[in-house]
């Protein structure tokens, strides 16, 4: 079913807009912090001049640790070698590991030590290996964080002799020709703000470009400082080279171009990996007949047993949809998928400025400048695109507009009815709205049109 002619856009929109959405908001302007704005100019000028010193943890440079034939530096110096004996792909088939802008990615849930006597002989490498890659991503167990420095001249260039930084901790390391820097995050507000400056110098630079792919790097150590910006901090110009960058980041993602197998065992691994080593049984006895001082009514016995790779593998390929026959099909797949919380930020974050940029309101119908109408459109072909685009990032916009706008169109009109539907049963806290109820508000003619159709024919 598909309504062809003009929706009553406003209308609808009135009725499923929440009342705080109604109101306008007044928030006093908050004082020009003068130390903050100093400091985070300075601290996005050095952000954008950082080098990576690390070896980057591309594909390659994570099967030579699995080889053994590199090994990764831990705190006092020394080198540790994390090499095991699998086969490298089960950790990609798996979902256990992906790879994003060329930088490793540890997506799966993993298990600790403390369960290991539980995991098979056949497993524990795998295990042990994923661990290890964690730990380097994230410094701990004594291995080295991912290392960035800035040439020495250029940090006095930026920022002034003796000068103490009172909004953020800046570590300074000497080396032989480079300062090693590390930044002990701020509040969530000047992290914020910082941003905003990196950004913005981004957008304005003529080299665009090199300083794009070097964000790439820059994000695996400092995310919170470089993380994407909100449309409020730009202005219309940057917005739209600003919307470029989004559609580069769509366009360029390893995570949006995987087939959907890879992708739903990447979130299966994300979820619950953990919980797919190791069977877990718990028989319950029950005596329901007399008894006796030393009987007990009820008794508990709880089995492990440990499950092998191959079993995990069989296990893994059953109930994977490999093709999806209908958006029902995945709207109903996407109540249990979810998606990859902090891992696929910049996804998520350029998708929906995106959207909020690219639709508007032109008098009875939500129309996209392009880019919205574009990714729809090629996302029929792609079932992980097509899962962001219609089960994640709804989830996140406030106003109607998006949802108003699948409404208009061939291909997403029951997802954009199902949405409605659901705004208007949550406005209204009633489950009485039933979905022919609610297509009759869509398709029921005008009055007009009902006083034309009641008119006698003239021959």
């Amino acid at each position: 079913m598909y309504q062809t002619k003009y929706l009553p856009i406003k209308e609808l929109n009135e009725l499923i807009l929440n009342f705080d959405q109604q109101l306008q908001n007044y928030n006093d302007t908050s004082i020009f912090d003068i130390v903050a704005h100093t400091e985070a100019h300075y601290v996005s000028e050095l952000l954008l001049q950082l080098d990576l010193k690390s070896p980057k943890l591309t594909r390659d440079f994570v099967k030579r640790l699995h080889t053994g034939d590199v090994a990764w530096k831990i705190l006092d110096g020394s080198e540790r070698f994390i090499s095991q004996d699998f086969d490298f792909e089960i950790l990609e088939e798996l979902g256990i590991i992906y790879f994003e802008n060329d930088w490793l990615k540890v997506s799966a849930r993993l298990l600790d030590s403390r369960h290991d006597e539980y995991i098979h002989e056949s497993v524990k490498p795998v295990l042990l290996f994923a661990r290890s890659l964690k730990e380097i991503l994230y410094s701990t167990n004594k291995f080295q964080p991912i290392e960035f420095g800035i040439d020495k001249s250029v940090y006095s260039s930026i920022v002034p002799d003796s000068y103490r930084f009172k909004k953020i901790s800046l570590n300074i390391e000497e080396r032989f020709d480079y300062y090693k820097l590390d930044f002990s995050e701020g509040d969530r507000e000047f992290s914020s703000l910082i941003s905003s400056y990196y950004w913005k110098k981004i957008l304005k630079s003529s080299e665009k470009d090199c300083l794009l792919k070097s964000y790439d790097d820059i994000k695996m150590g400092f995310s919170d400082l470089v993380s994407l910006p909100s449309e409020k901090v730009l202005t219309l110009e940057e917005g739209k080279v600003f919307s470029n960058v989004c559609l580069g980041i769509i366009e360029n993602s390893t995570l949006l171009n995987l087939t959907f197998k890879q992708f739903q065992n990447i979130l299966r691994s994300h979820r619950s990996f953990d919980s797919n080593l190791i069977a877990t049984r718990t028989s319950i006895s029950i005596n329901i007949g007399p008894l006796d001082k030393e009987s007990k009514s009820t008794k508990d016995t709880t089995t492990r047993t440990s499950i092998t790779i191959d079993e995990i593998r069989s296990n893994y390929n059953l109930n994977i949809k490999n093709q999806l026959n209908d958006n029902m099909e995945l709207i109903d797949l996407g109540n249990h998928l979810e998606h990859l919380i902090f891992l696929d930020s910049d996804i998520v974050s350029a998708l929906l400025f995106i959207v909020k940029k690219d639709l508007f309101f032109d008098y009875q119908k939500i129309v996209s400048r392009e880019i919205t109408e574009s990714l729809l459109d090629k996302s029929i072909d792609s079932p992980t695109m097509r899962h962001y685009l219609l089960n994640v990032i709804p989830n996140y916009l406030r106003d109607n507009t998006y949802d108003l706008y699948l409404l208009s169109r061939s291909n997403e009109f029951e997802i954009g009815t199902m949405h409605i539907i659901q705004k208007v049963k949550t406005k209204y806290n009633s489950n009485e709205i039933s979905y022919i109820k609610t297509c009759l508000l869509y398709t029921s003619p005008s009055p007009r049109d009902a006083h034309e159709a009641r008119m006698p024919s003239s021959a």
